[in-house]
């Protein structure tokens, strides 16, 4: 027992340790910068349920030193008719590059490309038709904003809990498809403005990580429409695979339809199967997306 209580006193030193030399060195580099948000968080559970989740993810040093992410994936789009129709998509993944999200689509009307900036600003290009409004369509450029947004997350696990300008407040634990679940409430910049008053008040991002396995397994997103009304998007997240570089990535997601109880539906939108994944990593330190 006095054994256990010196090691465990020794994590708490060295946690201490290493947090004093991230505050008070002048330019911290991707590693230190990760260990630095999650001292600031203050809440020591969601700094433990932190810790664990990146730790089994392929740990701090590899995620702050990711260059990007591709993945060759088939989805399977549900229509409302109750048919379904495959397509041919390529994920890229770039925290380090302005352009931080990528998604193309082989639809049988053409190529559809969707981008995500590090702003969370998105843009989309329309390729095999005549001009159309579809690029500049308002409600196509958010529809994909949400979509990209929950799909970065998704791949970037709790890494992607750190990016400035969001909050983080540990929600507890409860139950979820029968599973226990560490529940992270996420606000902050999560979503760009929208409608001619720029209201986006009420944006609300609910991450919920394996109590056993400590993955990331669930998304759900309360996002603005119109007259101060909010949609609901929920994410199943699965099928964890080591990938290069020693990172574990999801080869499944499936969105689904929710509500404000967050209450996960039958009903899919779309599953994500990725057929292949590699992850690049840089060799040293260098400016990171997320400072």
């Amino acid at each position: 027992m006095a054994r256990l209580g010196n090691y465990l006193q020794g994590l708490r030193t060295g946690w201490i340790l290493l947090t004093a030399a991230v505050l008070t060195t002048g330019c911290a580099n991707p590693t230190e910068k990760m260990w630095e948000r999650l001292f600031e968080l203050g809440d020591t559970r969601l700094q433990t349920v932190l810790q664990q989740s990146l730790a089994i993810s392929g740990g701090v040093v590899a995620w702050s030193r990711l260059e990007q992410i591709d993945g060759q994936a088939i989805a399977t789009v549900y229509e409302q008719t109750g048919g379904k129709a495959l397509v041919d998509q390529q994920c890229q993944v770039k925290p380090g590059k302005k352009v931080a999200l990528s998604l193309t689509s082989h639809e049988p009307a053409g190529v559809l490309t969707e981008v995500l900036n590090t702003k969370g600003n998105p843009r989309i290009f329309l390729q095999g038709l005549s001009k159309t409004q579809y690029e500049t369509d308002p409600k196509k450029l958010y529809g994909a904003a949400i979509k990209l947004r929950v799909l970065m997350q998704a791949m970037m696990g709790p890494a992607g809990l750190l990016q400035e300008g969001l909050e983080l407040r540990y929600a507890g634990q409860e139950r979820k498809g029968g599973r226990l679940m560490h529940k992270i409430e996420v606000t902050g910049d999560l979503l760009p403005a929208v409608s001619a008053d720029g209201y986006q008040a009420g944006n609300l991002l609910v991450v919920w990580i394996d109590s056993q396995t400590h993955r990331v397994s669930r998304l759900w997103l309360r996002y603005y429409k119109h007259n101060k009304t909010f949609g609901y998007l929920a994410l199943n997240i699965g099928d964890f695979e080591k990938v290069s570089g020693g990172l574990f990535l999801p080869r499944y997601i499936a969105y689904a339809h929710s509500d404000r109880h967050q209450q996960f539906s039958q009903q899919q939108i779309m599953t994500v199967e990725f057929q292949k994944l590699q992850a690049e990593l840089r060799e040293k330190d260098q400016k990171w997306f997320f400072e």
